[in-house]
């Protein structure tokens, strides 16, 4: 039965008070919440039965889930299939609730769940659970909830082509964006750096191109098989979680074409494909290229049931199809005026396949500038609001994706121990304090959501993944689910505190920090960490990974710190890192400030009051390996300078690389 999602909404805000969040310990915040004083609440303790429509297969599911939920996160044990009393879990079947809503009873009789659709009794199911989780053994006090989500896309984007996760994490973090009523999950599946999805037509993909050579020579990669994704598609969807795969075209196409070079151009050795960045590498518009784009697309679609299949089309550099004559000639033979005109095309086939097939294209914003987009193609807004309101008029549905704050990989607060990522702080507070219904816009287009990405260069391991994930997407469901004026930023701050004790529950870390505040522990004063040194200027900033795993803040385009020191009682030392350049900058390369070093080797400096102030010591670093280690350099500081000043250090070297980067500064 198809059923409308905005007709649950519309009959909500006929009731929803426009009155402060109700400090009911769940995220996303419902719509309406009505509270009884003194009226009694249900115990649902061991042995709870949770009562399905007879043959509700789906219905029947739920229960499953919400059985499992509770034994293996809250260790209790309700009973499936159990008969109606007292004290029961009810989940029933109504009429005109909306595609994701639902209603949530509970008094003395137990607790019901009333829905139209199977997302609907699923949603109630993940209130119902928050609510268990936040009580502990004490019975739910009286309530009568009504919820319907704001918008029908609530998502996350997750980066496996950078770094790979494992199938186990990929389904925790499903888990959890379902508690959270998250519904959309894009997995970026191929980049520059790598392919991870099995394509049986062309098994180079994952075999030549799913591997790489770290900045180190170590190599790394992995794929996921068909076997695989069909487990994680089947495992989402019973969470009411779709699945989006993401196969980029036309351009982030190196791994692609590393394993079938005749789909591309040369240019590019495979030396490069740890490199970070924008890669000049882009698919030809030939029609073998295309039918062979195609093919992938239809083991594509045949592993993902999504209506919505992401191609990309973001960052696509134009200059191998402005230097082939080839293409020039069929641009010339379709009449069109530029590259910016084919790239145009080209996503007009790809598009217009998928929608031959009964699927959606969706990709990133920079679509909109090469124009000839399909207007029933949807549109990813990473760029700006404005590219989110101008797609909108253009008639397209959007999802806003916007950089910066809704990236990510950028860290959450600037404190010692921050993961390795983007360093400007994207905060909890900064995603909650967006309002989509800003960039909403006349011309057909529908704002069809909010969307989160974690971009996976610097997050090497799973478990940084998921600490740079939460609790930021909680603030994104809430944004995506809950009304405005049921929204302030108070009020869900003060559910934080049960928000920390799901994740902890569902073994998810935590990252430091919630509103973004600098911190410098009293234990660390005499330790400048390279996240307490200041930054000379501040213009890009990443706290990257050294050899260990631990990590170093450095600006790629300057190499170069301040800090506030005592001075007088001795050498002082700094430990240093020889890491890896490896950035794709393109012309953004001839920024990079780079001081002359007085001799043959790289230098570290340091001067006194300013950076070029006097000299107060030269060290050499050809001592040090380029192997991302820290090492220790002992510092005596010339004239021995007495008194507090500020210390400015810098690298002077012959090159970018390597990257050097300090990680931490010992006051004596």
């Amino acid at each position: 039965m198809a059923v409308d999602w905005r007709a649950g909404l519309a009959a909500l805000a006929l009731i929803a008070a426009p009155a402060r969040a109700v400090a009911l310990p769940v995220i996303p915040l419902p719509q309406v919440v009505q509270t009884v004083d003194g009226a009694a609440g249900a115990a649902l303790g061991d042995g709870t039965p949770i009562v399905v429509p007879r043959g509700d297969r789906e219905a029947a599911d739920v229960a499953q889930w919400l059985d499992a939920a509770v034994r293996d996160h809250l260790g209790r044990h309700f009973v499936r299939d159990g008969a109606a009393r007292d004290g029961a879990i009810r989940l029933r079947r109504v009429p005109g609730l909306g595609a994701e809503a639902y209603r949530l009873d509970i008094d003395s009789h137990g607790a019901t769940i009333a829905a139209t659709t199977r997302q609907g009794l699923f949603y109630g199911a993940t209130t119902l659970w928050q609510l268990l989780a936040a009580k502990g053994d004490a019975p739910l006090a009286a309530v009568h909830i009504e919820d319907a989500p704001r918008y029908p896309w609530r998502g996350l984007l997750l980066d496996s082509a950078r770094h790979v996760q494992s199938v186990a994490t990929i389904e925790r973090l499903i888990d959890v964006m379902a508690l959270h009523k998250l519904n959309r999950l894009q997995w970026h599946l191929t980049d520059d750096q790598g392919w991870r999805l099995q394509i049986r037509a062309y098994p180079r993909l994952t075999a030549i191109g799913g591997w790489r050579l770290d900045p180190y020579g170590q190599r790394y990669g992995g794929f996921y098989s068909q076997d695989e994704v069909r487990q994680v598609v089947a495992y989402a969807a019973a969470r009411n979680v779709t699945i989006v795969p993401e196969i980029e075209m036309p351009g982030h196409a190196l791994a692609a074409l590393r394993a079938y070079p005749d789909w591309g151009f040369a240019g590019v050795p495979a030396s490069a494909q740890s490199d970070w960045g924008v890669f000049p590498s882009i698919f030809a518009v030939d029609p073998p290229t295309l039918k062979a784009l195609e093919t992938v697309l239809d083991e594509v679609m045949a592993l993902f049931p999504s209506h919505t299949i992401a191609i990309g089309g973001d960052e696509a550099q134009h200059g191998q199809w402005r230097a082939a004559p080839a293409v020039q000639a069929r641009m010339k033979a379709l009449d069109l005026p530029d590259e910016a005109a084919l790239q145009g095309w080209f996503t007009a086939q790809i598009a217009g396949y998928l929608a031959a097939h009964g699927r959606q294209a969706i990709g990133w914003d920079d679509m909109l500038s090469a124009g000839g987009i399909p207007r029933d193609a949807a549109i990813l807004s990473w760029h700006s609001a404005h590219d989110a309101t101008r797609a909108l008029q253009a008639g397209h549905d959007v999802v806003l994706a916007t950089d910066p704050v809704f990236y990510f990989d950028h860290i959450q607060a600037a404190v010692p121990d921050a993961p390795p990522g983007r360093w400007a702080v994207v905060s909890p507070s900064d995603v909650y304090r967006v309002e989509p219904g800003q960039v909403d816009g006349t011309g057909g287009g529908h704002l069809l959501g909010v969307q989160g990405e974690l971009w996976s260069e610097y997050l090497r391991t799973d478990a940084q993944m998921l600490a740079m994930a939460w609790p930021r997407a909680a603030a994104l469901a809430e944004l995506g689910w809950t009304q405005p004026a049921r929204r302030d930023w108070d009020g869900f701050a003060a559910r934080l505190p049960d928000e920390y004790r799901l994740l902890d529950r569902w073994q998810v870390p935590l990252a430091p920090g919630l509103r973004g505040q600098r911190v410098e522990p009293v234990a660390l004063r005499g330790v400048k960490t390279s996240q307490i040194l200041v930054s000379c200027s501040n213009r890009l900033l990443l706290n990257l990974p050294a050899r260990d795993g631990h990590p170093l803040l450095v600006d790629i385009m300057d190499r170069c710190w301040k800090t506030y020191a005592e001075l007088g009682h001795g050498p002082i030392t700094v430990q240093i890192a020889a890491l890896a350049f490896n950035y794709q900058l393109a012309d953004d390369a001839k920024a990079i400030v780079l001081r002359a070093p007085a001799g043959t080797q790289d230098e570290l400096v340091v001067r006194q009051d300013r950076c070029d102030g006097p000299e107060l010591a030269r060290v050499a670093l050809g001592a040090v390996p380029h192997d991302g280690v820290p090492v220790a350099l002992r510092v005596p500081l010339a004239g021995d300078p007495k008194g507090a000043h500020w210390l400015c250090l810098y690298t002077a070297t012959h090159g970018p690389a390597p990257l050097w980067a300090i990680d931490r500064l010992v006051l004596p």
